[in-house]
């Protein structure tokens, strides 16, 4: 199409709160994990983690792969969780508060915060509320009893394991929540730059072009974090989101000088209230992709550098307790939904 590349149109009927795209999509969210899993410090948690990249990596999908597809009653309540977008409100990331209670109190002097929350969304409290119970379970690992035998070892309901395994998918759905957090378009309210002409640069920058990088992706991206600075010694959950979303919003310059546009999009509303959006006309990604790739592989570094700092905050917390003897197969493939407690649900 004259040389160009056009994305999807989309229809999105008058909603209060419209479906947002992924951040990063299923690779990025994957290597964000996967990396992670490689970049902790302590010895005991590394070692455990090194042959579970894999698991990890599966787990910080969940929220956009399995939880998505539950019915709209539910998937629906974890929307918001996904993103912080306080300009929509004038606000800017740095004069976001990362007490909840104080982000609650800052949305009431400018309108009704219960629902003005789920419409600049909880991204950073989602991560914390996550951060809490990958704690609660590691607690349990260390007065448990170790297994004694290779039946006990698959025991699904021997609470070592049962501790273990809620520690380890807790750790991997907040991952997910840590990159949303470095993908620039999920802490703006413009989520999809259509408001700037560039429609359609969220999937694009997130999904499609990851998937035309190679198999050292995830290589580049350790690299990359293993050279960023460290967390100071007990940083906050909602400190570490805070500065990984601020950074990437920081960000919004160089790719937009990157994002090469051949038309710009539009959007207007049809007779029926709908809205038809015709996203802008890009190159291909084949030529274009390459020219973002060291900005993506700086946002996801981010994200698995934040990342390892927090497992290993949790491993600590929890007294650095016993992971040998853990030779359980089970596979977080479709874990419970988590409500946001926090928003009372």
């Amino acid at each position: 199409m004259r040389n160009g590349y056009w994305f999807f149109i989309v229809l999105l009927s008058f909603s209060a709160f419209p479906w947002k795209a992924n951040a990063w999509g299923e690779r990025g969210h994957h290597t964000v994990c996967d990396e992670a899993s490689r970049l902790v410090t302590e010895p005991v948690l590394r070692d455990f983690l090194k042959t579970r990249g894999h698991i990890m990596g599966h787990a910080c999908n969940v929220p956009d792969i399995h939880w998505k597809s539950l019915p709209p009653d539910v998937s629906g309540i974890g929307n918001p969780t996904h993103y912080i977008e306080p300009d929509m409100l004038g606000l800017s990331i740095k004069d976001t508060p990362t007490d909840f209670s104080d982000f609650i109190a800052k949305l009431s002097t400018l309108g009704d915060a219960s629902q003005l929350v789920h419409k600049v969304g909880t991204l950073w409290w989602r991560a914390d509320q996550l951060f809490n119970l990958a704690v609660k379970s590691a607690t349990n690992i260390a007065p448990s009893a170790l297994p004694t035998n290779s039946m006990e070892e698959q025991l699904n309901s021997l609470p070592y394991n049962e501790a273990i395994y809620g520690m380890m998918t807790n750790m991997g759905i907040m991952g997910h929540f840590l990159g949303d957090a470095s993908m620039p378009y999920h802490n703006l309210a413009d989520y999809d730059g259509y408001g700037a002409g560039r429609g359609g640069i969220h999937a694009y920058y997130e999904s499609i072009c990851p998937g035309e990088f190679g198999s050292e992706l995830g290589v580049d991206v350790r690299d990359v974090a293993m050279k960023l600075p460290k967390y100071a010694s007990n940083t906050k959950v909602t400190t570490v989101l805070k500065k990984i979303s601020q950074d990437a919003v920081d960000d919004l310059g160089a790719l937009e000088k990157l994002d090469v546009i051949l038309e710009p999009s539009t959007q207007a509303v049809n007779e029926h209230g709908m809205t038809i959006k015709k996203p802008a006309l890009r190159p291909a990604p084949a030529e274009q992709c390459q020219n973002f790739r060291p900005l993506i592989v700086l946002e996801i570094a981010r994200s698995a550098k934040g990342l390892a700092y927090l497992w290993d905050q949790i491993y600590i917390k929890a007294g650095k307790p016993n992971l040998a003897a853990y030779k359980s197969y089970r596979y977080p493939l479709t874990p419970d939904f988590v409500r946001p407690e926090y928003l009372g649900q």
